[in-house]
């Protein structure tokens, strides 16, 4: 399952092993064997799937940007704040299904 016609960059974490701790490093436990993040960078927004084996989509953080018309007919986008919308959507989907690399 794609989001829209935007360019999508699929980082695959095959052969890492995911955790999800129970408390202690000796509980931890695999969570995931492999997975694939997706960074789906659409014109209004940045998107990060966790996707399965399978291909289903497990989870899903979002972040709206700016849009920046400096003529009519264009839009621009601050890079940098592009930037810090994924590395906060990467976090978040990291953190809300516990998982590690």
């Amino acid at each position: 399952m794609l989001y829209g016609a935007s360019a999508v960059a699929m980082l695959g974490l095959s052969g890492m092993m995911l955790y999800k701790s129970k408390g202690n490093a000796k509980s931890m436990r695999p969570l995931i064997e492999s997975c694939i993040l997706s960074i789906d960078q659409g014109t209004t927004s940045s998107r990060v799937l966790v996707i399965d084996h399978n291909l289903k989509v497990l989870d899903v953080a979002q972040r709206e940007h700016k849009q920046i018309s400096a003529k009519p007919g264009w839009v621009e986008h601050d890079v940098e704040e592009i930037y810090a919308n994924v590395a906060a959507c990467l976090n978040e989907v990291c953190e809300r299904n516990g998982l590690s690399s």
